[in-house]
C-alpha cells in the first residue's frame, strides 16, 4: 500500500474581506497550519478569533520578538480549503491606508522553496497573503468664497467660505472640521467669524460643524461698519487638522477627517467708503461756533480742528 501523499497547501487572495487557504487535495486527516499576522492587525477582525467554539481559527498569542501575531488554522478530515473573514475595524481615526500580512508556516527548513510542516508541505511562493485596509474618514477642502463690504446695506457685509467633503458624514451627530486665521491685513476689530463649543465646558474655537448626513458647511463672516478711510483689507483662513482628539463612538469629534490640497484662502473685505471729510469750528470747550451756518461771536479764542478720521 502506498502512503497518500501529504497536500500541498497554499494561500489566495480572493475579493477584499477573505483568505482562502487551500490543499491540492482533500486532507485525510486533521491538519494544523500555524500562521502569524502581522502589521495593522490591532484594525481587523477575524472571522471567529473571538468566538473559538468551531476551533477553525486559534489565536495563540503575541510574538515577543516582533510585532506580529502568532495563531493555527484548523483543516478538518476531508477539507480542501477553509476561508477566513476578515472585517476592518471601524475606527474614529484618519490614517493612511494600511496592511496585515497572514504568513502560513513554517518557512525553514525548506527544500526548493518548499517547507515541511506536520502533515503538510508549504509552496513558500504563495504562503503569505497581504489584507489591506482602507481608510474611510472624509478629506476636507475649501471650496467657494464670497467678499464682504463694510457697512452694506444689501447683506453684502455677510460673506462665507464653503467647508467641502468628499463624502457625506456618517457618525453622529456630526463633524467638527477646524481651521485659523492665519493672515491678511483686517484685524480682530474688522470682522466676525463661525465659532463653536466641542463641548458645553468648553472655551470657543474657530471650528465649522458638519451635521450627520451633509457634506458641506460654511464657514460665516460678518464685516463690523466703520467710517475710517482705508483700503480694502483682507482675511486669509486655513484649515487645521483636528484639534480634540478623541476616539468616542458617540461624538464625531478627534482626527476624524484628513487635510486635502485646497485648504488655504483669501476673502476680501470692501471698505464702506463712508468717511466724509468736513471742517468744524470749536471752541476751547469743544462747542461748535456756527449755528445754521451763521457765525457766533466768541468771547474767546478759537481753534480749527479736522474732524471724520
Amino acid at each position: 500500500m502506498t502512503p497518500p501523499a501529504e497536500p500541498d497547501s497554499e494561500i489566495d487572495v480572493g475579493v477584499i474581506g477573505e483568505i482562502t487557504i487551500s490543499l491540492n487535495t482533500k486532507a485525510t486527516s486533521t491538519i494544523i497550519l500555524p500562521f502569524t499576522l502581522a502589521g495593522a492587525y490591532g484594525d481587523l477582525v477575524l472571522d471567529d478569533d473571538i468566538d473559538q467554539t468551531n476551533g477553525s481559527l486559534l489565536l495563540v498569542d503575541k510574538n515577543p520578538n516582533d510585532d506580529s501575531i502568532e495563531g493555527q488554522i484548523t483543516i478538518g478530515t476531508g477539507e480542501s480549503t477553509k476561508t477566513i473573514y476578515v472585517f476592518a475595524n471601524n475606527d474614529y481615526t484618519y490614517e493612511a491606508d494600511e496592511s496585515v500580512t497572514l504568513t502560513l508556516l513554517p518557512e525553514t527548513p525548506a527544500t526548493n522553496n518548499i517547507a515541511s510542516g506536520s502533515g503538510y508541505r508549504l509552496d513558500l511562493d504563495k504562503n503569505k497573503a497581504p489584507i489591506l485596509i482602507g481608510d474611510n474618514e472624509p478629506t476636507v477642502t475649501l471650496g467657494a468664497v464670497k467678499d464682504l463690504k463694510e457697512g452694506s446695506a444689501t447683506g453684502d457685509f455677510i460673506s462665507y467660505v464653503d467647508v467641502e467633503l468628499d463624502q457625506d458624514v456618517t457618525k453622529g451627530p456630526g463633524l467638527f472640521v477646524f481651521y485659523s486665521i492665519t493672515g491678511g491685513t483686517a484685524t480682530q476689530f474688522d470682522y466676525l467669524n463661525t465659532q463653536g463649543r466641542i463641548t458645553t465646558s468648553s472655551n470657543a474655537d474657530d471650528v465649522v460643524f458638519i451635521p450627520k448626513g451633509a457634506r458641506s458647511a460654511r464657514l460665516y463672516l460678518s464685516a463690523l461698519p466703520d467710517a475710517i478711510a482705508e483700503e480694502n483689507e483682507t482675511i486669509m483662513i486655513s484649515l487645521l487638522d483636528d484639534q480634540n482628539p478623541n476616539d468616542s463612538p458617540t461624538h464625531a469629534i478627534g482626527n476624524n477627517y484628513a487635510i486635502g490640497t485646497n485648504i488655504t484662502t483669501t476673502v476680501n473685505i470692501i471698505d464702506s467708503g463712508a468717511f466724509v471729510p468736513s471742517l468744524a469750528i470749536l471752541d476751547r470747550l469743544g462747542s461748535a461756533v456756527t449755528t445754521a451756518g451763521v457765525p457766533r461771536q466768541p468771547p474767546w479764542p478759537v481753534g480749527v480742528n479736522q474732524v471724520g478720521r
